[in-house]
């Protein structure tokens, strides 16, 4: 059974006390910076050639890329991986991405409250400015728990300094805290992209 510090799991009550009211804010602001995701000139910053290779990705991985849901990181993931699950809340974007979507990519509609995906069967959880517009973040990572293999790790990407449709504005160092305090250690660092923190932990 997965044991969890007894202050984490406080964390996960008093947050889900406040998670219906910040669920609609959640979603505009998730709409909102889709938008702004779907830049002509993205490569340029983004290098995802780069952080595909950073990954090191096996033939034998499934990966969770919770992500805009135009799957801009999942098509890349979905070259070299076994399975790629794209999750997103809004739908449209799901809908798009699936018009160029490879065979073993799956595209999942789902929210902060149930991401859907299979218990103990991802590798990697990819999480690309997701954390800063989840409103119920500890009870968000027992989501990412529950799904990861045993030696499972979990990726993220984010800005240095969040955009203005962030709920909660995030730091490096603020993440890295909250991933510790649910039972992951950090195991790598990238500092190549421009604008973004990149950060690997694993269990």
């Amino acid at each position: 059974m997965l044991k969890l510090p007894f202050l984490f799991v406080s964390l996960v009550i008093s947050a889900m006390i406040a998670q219906q009211t910040n669920s609609e804010s959640s979603r505009q602001a998730r709409e909102e910076y889709s938008r702004l995701l779907r830049d002509p000139m993205r490569d340029a910053w983004q290098l995802p050639d780069n952080v595909v290779a950073a990954l090191g990705i096996k033939s034998n991985e499934d990966i969770a890329s919770i992500e805009s849901g135009d799957g801009y990181f999942a098509r890349r993931f979905a070259r070299s991986a076994h399975t790629v699950y794209v999750i997103d809340a809004i739908a449209p974007l799901l809908q798009a991405s699936k018009k160029e979507a490879p065979s073993n990519e799956l595209d999942v509609e789902a929210g902060d409250e149930d991401h859907r995906l299979p218990p103990s069967q991802v590798d990697t959880i990819f999480l690309y400015n997701v954390l800063p517009l989840v409103a119920n973040r500890p009870f968000y990572y027992l989501m990412v728990l529950a799904s990861l293999k045993p030696h499972g790790r979990v990726v993220i990407i984010d800005y240095r300094k969040p955009p203005p449709s962030s709920v909660v504005p995030l730091t490096e160092s603020l993440v890295t805290a909250e991933m510790q305090l649910a039972g992951f250690k950090l195991v790598n660092s990238f500092t190549f992209l421009p604008a973004q923190f990149f950060l690997v932990f694993s269990l």
